[in-house]
């Protein structure tokens, strides 16, 4: 589109069975490689290639004038997408009850999908097991935010310190940012 900027900004390294949807020319077998989200999350958060490139998505996003809109995105808008934005507001102070209702609201968008593909699954693989296990990849779970969240805590103390030490967010950008984005 005319006057946009397209950065890509891979937060996984390479593709993940379930999550980032490249083409897969055995489905089934593709069905064996999804991640347990749990640790997928944990993992975005502590993996060095992971955290470099989240702290890439915010140095976009922290230098962005407010005068183009920044748009971030992934396949279902809820792991990638989602864990940055939970970030994004924990930098804000927005309190932790409306980090995670915005996060869940995601089910919203997503429900349509995760009854489409589990009934696919099911169809293609005669599986309950593995529909479920379609469904849950659609779905946003308060359990997924959970780890991450931990994991943060247990490797950096809390959520400000991993901001702050490893994504580079001074007091003076969470101040800037607070400015622009809170009402």
């Amino acid at each position: 589109m005319p006057g946009v900027e397209y950065i890509h900004i891979p937060v996984i390294d390479g593709s993940t069975a379930g999550i980032s949807h490249e083409n897969e020319t055995d489905k089934k077998a593709a069905l064996n490689n999804i991640p347990e989200l749990c640790e997928l999350y944990s993992s975005i958060v502590t993996d060095p290639y992971s955290v470099a490139q989240i702290k890439k998505v915010f140095e976009v996003i922290t230098a962005n004038s407010g005068k183009k809109a920044v748009l971030w995105h992934c396949t279902e808008g809820k792991d990638r997408c989602g864990l940055i934005s939970a970030l994004f507001l924990a930098m804000l102070d927005v309190s932790k009850d409306d980090i995670y209702d915005d996060y869940l609201f995601t089910n919203k968008a997503s429900s349509k999908n995760a009854i489409k593909y589990s009934a696919l699954v099911f169809i293609i693989s005669a599986s309950l097991k593995n529909a479920r296990k379609i469904k849950r990849v659609f779905r946003a779970e308060r359990a997924y935010l959970d780890s991450a969240l931990s994991a943060i805590n247990s490797k950096y103390s809390d959520v400000g310190s991993f901001l702050k030490n490893e994504i580079g967010i001074t007091d003076e950008i969470k101040a800037q940012m607070q400015e622009k984005y809170l009402q």
